[in-house]
This record gives structure tokens, C-alpha cells and sequence, in this order.
């Protein structure tokens, strides 16, 4: 089902309310709505428009008939008591049409600046599930101080949060702008005490912050990768700050 809330907060207490009912989702994605942004996915439900809606999340089960039976109709309460708005599905079409309104949520927001690009930097940050709306909120700010825009999308259940910026760039101030927004995401899930990284890797872009995040826990990962890579030519330059082992300071 496809949910529609006024706060981030509505959203988390819909997620802990299907836990303590003893429901895992095999989904529960999240997107957080430019201002009227849900306008798009009334295109395929007129009932999911909430003109000032801040997160539109889709929840989906999975299993044998049975326990989908039941836990879909768990998702249905929570949806009732919860959800500003609300659309439900249970068979292959109509569960493909909301995963394509939540995805056209996702378009449309990225449009919301006119003239401007969606660029990747990166974000893959992971928080406590309690902090995503203070770090959800923190990043628009972030991305607001800088000049450009952002958007947010993720997985509910486990605090995981990608970013699109919104970037005009043929604007040197811009670009910039998206650097240092770059950077300061990553500081903010240091903060936090999460993660730079959830599911997309170190690669090259989270290497600075490696040391930071994992402290001595970095050198037995070096050293568990030195017995299978001694001459450092997998993957070289990734995750540690050299080739060999991670650097201190």
C-alpha cells in the first residue's frame, strides 16, 4: 500500500506500528515530497494528492497467500489510522501502479527547480531510525545554505537515505555549492554515529571519512585484505586512504 503523511514523524510511528504487529515488510521505501509534489502520483490515484504532504512512504508484503492475506489487511488498519491519504493493493497491476506513483513522486521532485539537473553525490547515509527526521530536515537545510536544491528518498525500516541534488551547472557557484553539500552530509552521519555508507560501498567518494568512522577497526580490515591482495591490485585506491593500510591522523 501507498501511504501519504503531513510529517516524517507520522511516517516512523506507521513503521513501528507494523513491527509490533509483528509485521517485516519485503519493502518500505520512502520519499520525501517537494510541496505538492504528491500531485504527481494523482495522476494514477486522485486520492494520494495531499497538496503539503512531507513523506509518502509504500509498504509491501510478501510470503504465502495466507500471511499476505492477513498482513496486508494489518497494513490497511495502520494505513486508516494513520495516513493522511491512502491507496491499497493486492494483486500484480495494481501493486505495479503504486510502486509507478511513488516513483512519479520521486520525478516530479526532482523537476522543482527549473533549469536544474539531478546529480548524484554519493549519499548513502544510514542513521537511527528515530533521527531521520532531524537528519532528513538537516539536510534540506544543508542543501539550502549551499544554493542548490535536494532530494530525499530511502528505506524506512532501516534509516537508509540516498539524495538527488538539484543543480543548475553551468553555475560555478552551484557545483561548488553541491561539493560542500556533499561533504557536509557525510559529516552529519558522522555525527550522528551512523554510517557513510549502508548499501552502495566505499568506492571512492566515502574514502576520506573511513578512518574517522571505523578507527582501529580500519587496520584489521587491511590486514584481513593484505592476505588476500598482498600486492594491492583489487580494487586499488578504494575504501583505505592508501593502497596498504588506512592512514592515521
Amino acid at each position: 500500500g501507498m501511504m501519504v503523511f503531513d510529517k516524517i514523524e507520522t511516517a516512523l510511528e506507521v513503521a513501528q506500528e507494523l513491527q509490533e504487529r509483528g509485521i517485516t515488510p519485503a519493502a518500505l521505501e520512502f520519499e520525501v515530497c517537494a510541496p505538492e509534489a504528491t500531485r504527481a502520483a494523482a495522476d494514477y490515484h486522485k486520492e494520494l494528492y495531499v497538496k503539503d504532504a512531507e513523506m509518502a512512504i509504500i509498504c509491501e508484503v510478501d510470503g504465502n497467500p495466507a500471511s499476505v492475506a492477513w498482513e496486508y489487511g494489518q497494513v490497511q488498519e495502520v494505513a486508516r489510522r494513520y495516513a493522511r491519504a491512502w491507496r491499497g493493493a493486492d494483486d500484480p497491476p495494481g501493486v505495479k501502479i503504486l510502486w509507478e506513483a511513488i516513483d512519479a513522486i520521486e520525478t516530479f521532485s526532482s523537476k522543482v527547480r527549473e533549469g536544474a539537473k539531478r546529480s548524484p553525490g554519493g549519499e548513502d547515509i544510514c542513521v537511527k531510525i528515530d533521527r531521520l527526521p532531524a537528519v532528513l530536515r538537516e539536510m534540506q537545510a544543508i542543501a539550502r545554505d549551499n544554493g542548490i536544491g535536494i532530494v530525499n528518498f530511502g528505506h524506512l525500516g532501516q534509516g537508509n537515505i540516498h539524495s538527488g541534488l538539484l543543480v543548475h551547472m553551468d553555475d560555478p557557484a552551484e557545483t561548488e555549492g553541491a561539493r560542500r553539500t556533499i561533504e557536509a552530509i557525510h559529516r552529519l552521519a558522522l555525527r550522528e554515529r551512523g554510517a557513510t555508507t549502508a548499501e552502495h560501498g566505499v568506492g571512492l567518494v566515502r574514502v576520506p571519512y573511513m578512518v574517522e568512522e571505523h578507527g582501529r577497526a580500519l587496520d584489521y580490515m587491511a590486514a584481513v585484505k593484505r592476505v588476500f591482495d598482498p600486492h594491492g591490485i583489487l580494487n586499488p585506491g578504494k575504501i583505505w586512504p592508501l593502497p596498504d593500510a588506512p592512514a592515521r591522523g
